[in-house]
Formats: C-alpha cells, sequence, structure tokens
C-alpha cells in the first residue's frame, strides 16, 4: 500500500516536471524567437526596415499630395524598396550660388541611390533675401524644363523664418529620444543630419550611415515598444498634444544639404547635373546675345569694387590688370578678341580695359546685360572662357557650356587661401574641353 502510494507520487512528480519542462522549453523558445526576430531586424537591408516605419515619406497617405509635385525626385531608375527619405538644399546667395547648391543636392541624391541606399526628394530652402528672391526667379524662367514654379518650390521655408526654425527644433527633439543610451551621442547624431563638408563621397557616405543608424533605432524601438515609439513623435510643446507629422510636412529624419561641391563630385554625375539644368536658350530675357567665335570671353567677378573693405581678408582677391593681361592672357597675341563680362561696368574696370589695349588686343566690354543674361553670354563662348576659382557664376557658365574649346579657371594663392590643383575629368562631356587651372601668387604665378 506504501509502495503504491510511493509511486503514485513518484508519477504526479514525474508529469508535474513535464508539464514545467515544457513550460519552460516553450519559454525560452519564445524568448529565442524574440532575441532572433531583433537580430534579424538588425540584419535586414534598410529597404525592409522602412516598410515599417510610420514616419511620413512621399509614398505615405499621410503625405501631402502637393509635396511630391514640389520637389525634385530621381531621374535615375530609382528602387522603390529604398528609404523615401526628404533631402532640404539650403539655397543662398546669386544665381551660380543657386546653381550649385542645387547640384550638391543632386549629387547626394545620386550618390544615395547608386549605393543602394536612400530615394531622396530634394526640397529647398530660401535664404529669403533680395538677392536670393531675383535669383531664384532667373533659375525658376531660365532653368524652367525642371525649375518651372509649377513643378517646383524653390522657397517651401525661409531659412530664418518661424516655421523652419521649427521644423529644425522638432527633428532635434525627436532623434535625442532615440540616443539615450551610456554611449550614445545625440548631438553628432544630429549634427550629421546637415552636410556641409562637400570634399568627398567618402564624406557624404558617413553622413548617410548616420541616417540609415538613426532609421534602425527607430525601428527597434518600434519593434520592443510601439506605444513608447508613438509617444516619441508627440510634441511636448504643443498644446492639443498633435502628432509631430501633423506639424510640418518633411520626413522625419530629413538631411540637410548646405555646401558647394568640388570638381570632382561634379564630374561624377555631370550628366545627370547638366540635364537638370537646361538652359532656355531661345528666351529673350535669359539670353540676348552671344560671343563671336573667335574671340576668347574673360570673367572678371570684381570683388574688390563690390566689397572693397573686406575682399581681401574673406579671401576674395583677384587677379590685377597686369597680371591678366600679361600672364593669364599670355598666350593671346596682338590682334586677338576678348570680350569682358563683369557684373560692374567698364569704368570701374577701366584699368583691365587700358591694360590689354596696351598689349595690342582688340577688347569689347559687354555692357547691358541682366545676371542671368551675362552667363548666358559666358556659357555660350566657342573659342575660350577665362575666369577665377571664386565665382560660382563662371564655374558653372563654364560647365554649361556646350561649344567651348578651351577653359582657364585661376587661382590666386596668398595668405590664408590655398589652391588645390587637382581637379581629375572623367566625364565624356567635360572631358571634351581642355581645362587648364594654373595657379598664381602676388605678382607671379607659381604652378601651371
Amino acid at each position: 500500500m506504501m509502495r503504491s502510494r510511493y509511486n503514485k507520487k513518484r508519477c504526479i512528480v514525474f508529469v508535474l516536471s513535464g508539464i514545467l519542462a515544457f513550460a519552460l522549453y516553450r519559454t525560452s523558445s519564445n524568448i529565442c524567437l524574440f532575441l532572433e526576430s531583433i537580430y534579424r531586424t538588425s540584419a535586414e537591408s534598410f529597404s525592409n526596415i522602412t516598410e515599417k516605419i510610420s514616419t511620413p515619406t512621399p509614398m505615405d497617405a499621410s503625405y501631402d499630395n502637393s509635396i511630391a509635385s514640389n520637389s525634385i525626385s530621381n531621374t535615375r531608375d530609382s528602387k522603390p524598396s529604398l528609404p523615401l527619405i526628404d533631402l532640404v538644399v539650403i539655397l543662398s546667395g546669386e544665381l551660380g550660388n543657386n546653381l550649385l547648391k542645387i547640384a550638391f543636392g543632386k549629387i547626394i541624391q545620386c550618390f544615395a541611390l547608386e549605393e543602394g541606399m536612400f530615394n531622396f526628394s530634394l526640397r529647398f530652402v530660401s535664404q529669403g533675401l533680395r538677392k536670393s528672391i531675383s535669383a531664384r526667379h532667373d533659375v525658376e524662367q531660365c532653368f524652367s524644363k525642371h525649375f518651372s514654379p509649377n513643378l517646383v518650390n524653390l522657397a517651401e521655408w525661409k531659412l530664418n523664418s518661424a516655421d523652419w526654425k521649427e521644423i529644425v527644433d522638432i527633428q532635434t527633439t525627436v532623434i535625442e529620444r532615440f540616443y539615450q543610451g551610456e554611449n550614445d551621442d545625440p548631438i553628432q547624431a544630429i549634427a550629421l543630419l546637415q552636410i556641409t563638408n562637400p570634399y568627398s563621397f567618402d564624406t557624404i557616405r558617413h553622413h548617410l550611415e548616420n541616417l540609415q543608424d538613426i532609421l534602425y533605432r527607430m525601428n527597434l524601438q518600434k519593434q520592443i515598444d510601439e506605444t513608447r515609439y508613438n509617444d516619441f513623435f508627440i510634441s511636448n510643446s504643443d498644446a492639443d498634444g498633435r502628432e509631430i507629422t501633423e506639424i510640418h510636412n518633411l520626413s522625419l529624419p530629413f538631411l540637410i544639404a548646405n555646401a558647394f561641391p568640388v570638381f570632382s563630385l561634379l564630374d561624377r554625375y555631370w550628366e545627370e547635373i547638366s540635364e537638370l539644368f537646361t538652359f532656355s536658350t531661345d528666351e529673350q530675357r535669359c539670353c540676348s546675345t552671344k560671343p563671336e567665335v573667335d574671340e576668347t570671353v574673360l570673367h572678371i567677378r570684381g570683388f574688390d569694387v563690390e566689397m572693397p573693405n573686406v575682399y581681401n581678408n574673406l579671401g576674395f582677391r583677384e587677379l590685377n590688370p597686369h597680371q591678366t593681361s600679361t600672364d593669364l592672357l599670355a598666350h593671346l597675341k596682338a590682334g586677338d578678341k576678348v570680350a569682358i563680362v563683369s557684373r560692374f561696368d567698364e569704368r570701374s574696370l577701366a584699368n583691365f580695359t587700358g591694360a590689354l589695349v596696351d598689349r595690342g588686343l582688340h577688347v569689347r566690354f559687354i555692357t547691358g546685360l541682366s545676371g542671368v543674361q551675362g552667363f548666358c553670354f559666358l556659357k555660350s563662348a566657342y573659342k575660350e572662357l577665362v575666369g577665377g576659382n571664386r565665382s560660382t557664376y563662371f564655374l558653372m557658365a563654364s560647365m554649361l557650356n556646350d561649344h567651348v574649346s578651351n577653359v582657364t579657371i585661376f587661382c590666386l594663392n596668398y595668405a590664408g587661401v590655398l589652391c588645390n590643383p587637382d581637379h581629375t575629368i572623367t566625364n565624356k562631356k567635360l572631358s571634351r574641353i581642355q581645362w587648364n587651372f594654373p595657379i598664381f601668387q602676388a605678382e607671379r604665378r607659381i604652378l601651371m
């Protein structure tokens, strides 16, 4: 009888042990599955990650339909599985500056797509100054194929406006919430959302990898605790507690481009950039006159005339009339033709005209042109273009010229200003031109 009871107890213990073991197995299995799901998430490509992120992109129903029509999307074959993110270009200055900054945005857009990282839409912030407004109108009217106001809004926000400040503050607040770990650096993560260093593709990649890390953290938090994740997107400063995504119409996060790209970056994606800047040559407002086929076209920026008290300290010193005549244009012979283009009148630059005439050159000073008409004159030169490397206006006109045989872009090397002679050109459209990058130093040339 005792043995029977003992056996029953053993049986009960055995059964209970089995049930407990099974329960532990299921629990451990679930834990393993949970950990495995996190591991899979971290190993997933970011194309899958963005399918789970609820922050707005141009494909989301919550996105304002007007946004897609007011931005510049990729012209290359896009990959629909890549994260759809807004790339905001900060425009500033006049025509040349605007074009070069837009080009930088296009370079980042093309590079991110080529690397399989992001599918950016370009959005634009205007400086809001009078000269920048005039430049914007020139871009809209004379590059209308892609920049007509009914296609893209080049001034969705003004740089110093309260709206733009709020947008930047919101992004900062949200990103900080995903960087609360002991070894996290939210300041660095936020800083890398603005690309201001345009010197290499490695630098751009570093910024894009930071953006990937932010998206990964967002997705991981959503996997762990979706309620807390959603709370991250509620504005603490808004009285109604609205979702942050309702306060502005940008993707969150978004990237900012605010720099002038170096020559090598322009060279890599020049096919896409040149098509983007298709010029309305037949429009009288954009192009009223062109150079003669045998003229050397000389652009004089005239920083010393525009800002006589500060141009030297700001690094905007240019060649003087004597150096321009005897060194920069030393290859010209008596009787050769030179057309001078500048924003300033002939009286302000009489010393340049006189120095060239003294060498026996036939000189005409082009007058009566608007800024964009002068740009057209430069980009329509046939024989030769000559100008300084500090002018974004001259650089873009030279690169967009489909006819010119020779382009000389000089640099003046003096205290505080360094010239980089390394300009490798691989693009077929650009390589048809004979490019020259002479470097000068006060009164004498030091390197060709």
